[in-house]
């Protein structure tokens, strides 16, 4: 992922101890320099007027940056602040450290009242800002730093983001309604309307040798464990590849697909394990769902990690759980046992059904694996919001057909339900095998998405 642009300014006062200054700022490019998402611009010295402050606003300008962070490595005129605020328009972090001695009874660096006196400036120009008041050699410093660094790469990372649509939205899925300019204003996220006819004949201009040597090699991956017809699983190495062929025809990021009713009765096989495999490569949503796609590259962004959309199907007041489900479309990286994992046709329930297509069997589990659920959505103005449950992924005790995963959760399981309900959040849900809640929190604040913690 592209790393951000970081204007790191250091501003002091020559009435307060400018050497233990000096060491403060020497400290922080250390820290900063340490971190493999960020890219620093350094003012290149201790700053205390306001036209050296005015000359390195035009260099960070000229460099573009995405966030400002502003140290204050001692108190500071008041007037510093303020004038990068109104010139740079970019988030803006402030960092200050504790006095850490009176020697001399003296004040060496009065750099809270510093961070006091511009947050007051920042509130009242309006300016979005984040503090860290820590001593340099905190070492939980690093870790607050990298959840800001996170929050704004991944900000940064959405904008030009290339959505291939294929299709529209399943039949009813009000859900995955999206107001395209919204998307485009908020998050800086392009979306590319695609024909569903474009994957058919994508799919069957691929050579018959290609894929026939594409499903013996996914049925090795697998030990030879299908319940499917061979046309079957050709049908869905073309769906496979003409989903990429599209990707790298129209420079897509990531796509979602409208998976029924046209692939079951038009094409003949559903496309549920050909999104599983395309899954692995960029993040790819069922049911044309736009905003658990957006969620998708949001925590894929965050960790580089693998992502499943799914229902919430179950829940256990006593064991304090819930399974997440969908039908198999999941990454096969995602399998808690690769040995079991088994290409199936694909019904939902009725015994003996029509044969409509592949889907992929297999648990989710990974042990001693926190799990994030996240959703973004709109509200009932249009507004974004965020949804944030955290839990434990644990391994379940029932075997579903498709994909599942189940996890305790950290809160009351019904305490969620209720929240879920009340909220009236949609029904597809994005999980990552990770703790993300904190950056979560931090996205949320930076793009003013009401944020809703379960």
């Amino acid at each position: 992922m592209k790393k951000i642009k970081v204007g790191y300014i250091s501003l002091a006062r020559i009435s307060f101890d400018m050497e233990r200054a000096e060491g403060y700022r020497s400290k922080a490019l250390a820290l900063l320099k340490g971190n493999d998402k960020v890219e620093i611009i350094d003012s290149g010295q201790l700053l205390t007027v306001e036209p050296e402050v005015a000359n390195v606003t035009q260099v960070f300008q000229e460099q573009n940056i995405d966030l400002l962070l502003v140290h204050y490595c001692s108190f500071t005129l008041g007037t510093l602040t303020p004038y990068l605020a109104v010139n740079l328009n970019v988030p803006i972090l402030l960092l200050s450290s504790p006095e850490t001695d009176f020697e001399d009874n003296r004040l060496h660096s009065n750099a809270f009242c510093a961070l006091n006196h511009n947050s007051n400036s920042l509130y009242h120009l309006k300016k979005k800002y984040r503090y860290i008041f820590k001593s340099l050699d905190d070492g939980s410093i690093k870790q607050d730093l990298d959840v800001v660094f996170t929050a704004i790469q991944t900000i940064t990372n959405l904008r030009n983001t290339r959505i291939g649509l294929i299709g529209s939205r399943a039949p009813g899925f009000y859900i995955s309604n999206f107001n395209e300019l919204r998307l485009l204003e908020e998050l800086g996220i392009v979306v590319e309307h695609i024909d569903i006819s474009k994957v058919y004949r994508e799919a069957e201009k691929v050579d018959k040798k290609e894929v026939v040597a594409g499903g013996n090699d996914l049925l090795k991956s697998i030990g030879n464990r299908t319940k499917v017809a061979d046309w079957h699983l050709h049908n869905t190495i073309r769906e496979y590849i003409a989903f990429g062929k599209l990707a790298e025809e129209f420079q897509l990021d990531a796509l979602a697909i409208k998976c029924w009713p046209e692939f079951h009765a038009d094409y003949g096989t559903a496309p549920y394990a050909a999104i599983g495999m395309i899954s692995s490569k960029m993040p790819t949503a069922m049911e044309g769902d736009m905003h658990g796609l957006v969620t998708m590259i949001m925590q894929r962004s965050i960790t580089g990690k693998l992502q499943f959309l799914a229902d919430l199907i179950y829940s256990d007041v006593e064991e304090n759980t819930g399974i997440f489900w969908h039908p198999g479309c999941a990454p096969m990286e995602l399998a808690g046992d690769p040995s079991e994992i088994t290409l199936d046709n694909f019904s939902l329930k009725v015994k003996d059904a029509q044969d409509k297509g592949c889907e992929m069997n297999f648990e989710i589990f990974s042990e001693n694996k926190r799990i994030t659920v996240n959703r973004i959505g709109p509200d009932c103005d249009g507004n974004l919001r965020m949804l944030d449950i955290t839990g434990q992924n644990i391994k379940s005790d029932v075997t579903i057909r498709g994909n599942s995963c189940k996890m305790k959760f950290d809160n009351p399981v019904e305490s969620i339900r209720k929240g879920i309900l009340d909220n009236g959040f949609e029904h597809h849900y994005s999980l990552v095998l990770e703790d993300v809640s904190a950056v979560v929190q931090e996205i949320a604040f930076w793009k003013n998405f009401k944020l809703v913690q379960l």
